[in-house]
């Protein structure tokens, strides 16, 4: 199966399971197909909102309504290429400044944090962290098999996820497979430390179900390094 109709196939699924609650304006939603297009627009209108610029919405119906059905356009290939190349770039600078004014308010954030609390340092990297318990073990390295808890909080101090109390402590290998700072942030460890990581939303780029521009903390405690694997034979 081609991925774009395992794509509609699995929106149509979701969309059947949401139709009551996508019945709320004056347009009616019938079937999963409907839903599927209603979302569709919609996000396409939030990206045109979005977007830092001045747009006549009569003319953007109208494009999108003739390209829909396959009428001529009023525009050659080479102007649309070369607006097209222009939106892109100042698309990119708009989310260039919208990132360098993300990254100066986290920075004022944790500026503030660190002035209320001394124990919290900055890495090299960009993160900060803040030593817990000091350990006697090795420092980890890329590619280590690690053990260790965690807590994972938002930066107000609220509490998302945790091993503790939940499962057991997680063994993997320090690898790719992490949010990017963690990645980095237990190559300052060793065994038997305890750490407080304070990411900025860079460092937390790629997690599921994190929304963008969200700081975290996580509380890690690595009890050891390159501790076998327990497997379980069944005979």
């Amino acid at each position: 199966m081609k991925l774009s109709k395992i794509l509609l196939t699995s929106l149509a699924v979701a969309a059947l399971f949401n139709l009551t609650s996508c019945n709320k304006s004056n347009v009616k939603l019938d079937n999963a197909q409907d839903t599927v297009s209603w979302v569709m627009g919609e996000s396409l209108a939030l990206s045109v909102q979005s977007a830092p610029l001045k747009i006549n919405k009569e003319v953007l119906i109208k494009a999108f309504e003739a390209t829909m059905n396959g009428k001529d356009q009023p525009i050659d290939n080479q102007t649309y290429a070369t607006v097209m190349q222009a939106l892109n770039e100042q698309m990119m600078q708009f989310q260039q400044l919208y990132s360098d004014q993300v990254s100066q308010q986290e920075e004022q954030m944790m500026q503030q944090k660190m002035a209320e609390n001394p124990n919290i340092k900055k890495a090299e990297e960009g993160f900060y962290y803040e030593i817990i318990k000091v350990g006697k073990g090795a420092t980890t390295k890329k590619g280590d098999l690690i053990n260790f808890d965690y807590k994972a909080m938002y930066m107000d101090g609220t509490l998302f996820d945790q091993t503790y109390g939940n499962r057991e402590p997680i063994t993997k290998a320090l690898g790719d497979d992490m949010i990017p700072g963690l990645r980095m942030a237990f190559l300052l460890m060793n065994a038997g430390s305890t750490y407080r990581f304070y990411f900025p939303s860079k460092f937390v780029q790629g997690g599921i179900d994190i929304p963008a521009g969200t700081c975290l903390i996580y509380e890690i405690e690595l009890h050891s390094i390159n501790v076998p694997l327990k497997v379980n034979i069944d005979k």
